[in-house]
């Protein structure tokens, strides 16, 4: 691992089976975990022109809370930057499509279900989703 990994962070995180954030003892542990899962995405919704994101973050942040977060729900549209954080995975599906209902409402849309021109890609089912070179995983 290069120095600069090093000071970033020493504590890496993987999902167990119940989708719950889990100390790994090493940084090769969660590589290992990333190359068998492929990407960070928990789910991907595209509203129009915005694209939903929420993802798993691999590692304790505190972005101004006390307590860590693992997931972050980001929406790309081309205006200033809107996200939130989310310390269990149900709590980030769930702010996941309160992001996508919100972004509906701005747009117009008056359904707060998933609309037959939306693209999702649900991380339980892996359906729909392709990564492009911008998709690429961070985390």
């Amino acid at each position: 691992m290069s120095e600069r990994l090093k000071r970033i962070s020493t504590d890496y995180y993987i999902l167990d089976d119940e989708n719950r954030p889990v100390r790994t003892p090493t940084y090769e542990t969660y590589c290992q975990w990333f190359a068998r899962r492929g990407n960070c995405y928990i789910r991907k919704t595209v509203v129009g022109a915005a694209d939903v994101h929420t993802i798993f973050l691999s590692g304790a942040h505190k972005w101004g809370s006390l307590e860590p977060v693992f997931f972050d729900t980001t929406v790309f549209d081309g205006n200033p930057m809107r996200s939130e954080c989310y310390k269990t995975y149900d709590d980030a599906l769930a702010g996941h499509e309160q992001m996508v209902a919100r972004v509906r409402e701005a747009e117009g849309v008056k359904s707060l279900k998933t609309h037959p021109n939306d693209t999702v890609y649900d991380r339980a089912t892996e359906q729909n989703f392709v990564p492009t070179k911008k998709e690429l995983p961070h985390g």
